[in-house]
C-alpha cells in the first residue's frame, strides 16, 4: 500500500467518526506533522506502532486500515 493510499483510508475513517486529523492526531499520541508526512508521501513507511495507534484510534484491525 502506497502511503497514498494509507492517506486516503486513515483521512476517509477520521472523517466517517468526525474526528479531524488534529484530534485524530492527539487521541493516537502522534503529532500532526506525522500525519502530514503520510499525506504528503514524505513518510513512505510510517512506524508500525504509529500506524496501530492510529488504528486503535479510528476503531479498525490493521488488516482493515489496509484493505
Amino acid at each position: 500500500m502506497s502511503s497514498e493510499e494509507l492517506w486516503l483510508k486513515i483521512s476517509k475513517l477520521a472523517q466517517d467518526r468526525n474526528l479531524t486529523i488534529s484530534e485524530l492526531a492527539q487521541q493516537a499520541g502522534v503529532s500532526r506533522t506525522n500525519l502530514y508526512n503520510i499525506k504528503k508521501g514524505v513518510s513512505k513507511n510510517p512506524s508500525f506502532f504509529m500506524i496501530v495507534k492510529i488504528a486503535d484510534v479510528l476503531g479498525v484491525s490493521l488488516d482493515e486500515l489496509r484493505k
